[in-house]
């Protein structure tokens, strides 16, 4: 897995260099990802998880808090980033996965299983 770099990242957001972000997300280590996902805006959040292919988006959901997570699960939608594919002409739009609605379940069932664990923490008495 490559290494990730926020200012990387960021500078391919601004530039709007989706097909360079897919790229390089496609290949990212997931756990240095995760480590620096809260220095991300709201808007890119939901972008470079819509970038992920449907497997790689739900191992990475795996290893985010239930803030992070709940956040995705708020912008499940592909037009969560409309304003972003307002602008890109169909072909450049391919780039985005819209994940299946089965997925939505499962974060759901995660999201919900991690809130119950925090809310009632097992224990061993």
């Amino acid at each position: 897995m490559a290494t990730v770099e926020y200012r990387r990242l960021e500078s391919l957001l601004k530039d709007c260099a989706y097909a360079e972000l897919e790229e390089l997300v496609a290949n990212a280590d997931l756990g240095e990802l995760a480590v620096i996902w809260p220095q991300f805006g709201a808007m890119s959040k939901l972008v470079l998880f819509k970038l992920m292919d449907a497997g790689r988006a739900m191992e990475f959901y795996a290893r985010l808090p239930m803030k992070e997570k709940y956040y995705l699960l708020c912008g499940f939608s592909l037009q969560s980033i409309a304003p972003v594919l307002e602008a890109l002409k169909p072909a450049e739009r391919r780039v985005f996965v819209q994940l299946p609605r089965e997925f939505y379940d499962k974060m759901f069932k995660q999201l919900v299983t991690e809130r119950v664990e925090i809310t009632f923490p097992l224990s061993n008495n």
